[in-house]
């Protein structure tokens, strides 16, 4: 049996509210900023070197109730006002309030250690893996390499967020995925979603 260990805390953050982007924690992802409200709290974030809250939209144009702590690893500004940063997710988070007057939202991070993995998560991961090699032929903006790499990776948390964000082509889809705190229970989902 998988053991796990839970933990959580209630923080607040400045938060940028995105459309159809989803970021996972331990993933280093290009974020194009055409805002420049959201840039400048970009750049104020990185200058003071805290963490920012990314979150998106639901189709109705409210917000969804899980994004991602993240740490800004570089950012260039746009002559227009926008940027281009680089961020690395650091955990998932539950939004409990947002502040849209102050540009705030106080969530709840919540982290999920993985210990003693079982035998039934280790052939959940290779179910996953054929899904993945098989869908990676289709997909030739992924090197075979890159998807070794993520194979390889022994956290079922980390390997799931990795292999879903480079996987899976709906935002919803990876949306799915980031709700899920769960790491066997975002495996399974993520094994139905690549079918």
């Amino acid at each position: 049996m998988t053991k796990y260990k839970e933990s959580a805390l209630s923080q607040e953050f400045f938060a940028v509210v995105l459309v159809d982007t989803v970021v996972f924690p331990s993933v280093p992802t290009v974020l194009e900023i055409y805002s420049g409200h959201n840039a400048d709290i970009c750049k104020e974030v990185n200058k003071n070197d805290d963490y920012v809250f990314v979150i998106s939209n639901k189709i109705d144009g409210s917000l969804n109730t899980t994004g991602t702590v993240c740490k800004i690893v570089s950012l260039d500004a746009y002559d227009d006002g926008g940027a281009k940063i680089t961020v690395q997710g650091f955990c998932r988070a539950t939004l409990t309030k947002y502040d849209s007057a102050n540009d705030t939202a106080s969530v709840v991070c919540k982290t999920v250690q993985v210990h003693d993995i079982s035998a039934d998560v280790t052939q959940l991961k290779n179910k996953i893996a054929d899904l993945a090699n098989k869908l990676q032929k289709t997909l030739p903006r992924l090197p075979k390499e890159a998807m070794d790499e993520i194979l390889k990776e022994e956290n079922p948390g980390i390997y799931c967020d990795l292999i879903a964000s480079t996987m899976l082509p709906m935002y919803s889809d990876r949306q799915q995925i980031l709700e899920e705190f769960d790491p066997v229970k975002r495996l399974e989902l993520l094994a139905v979603l690549l079918k």
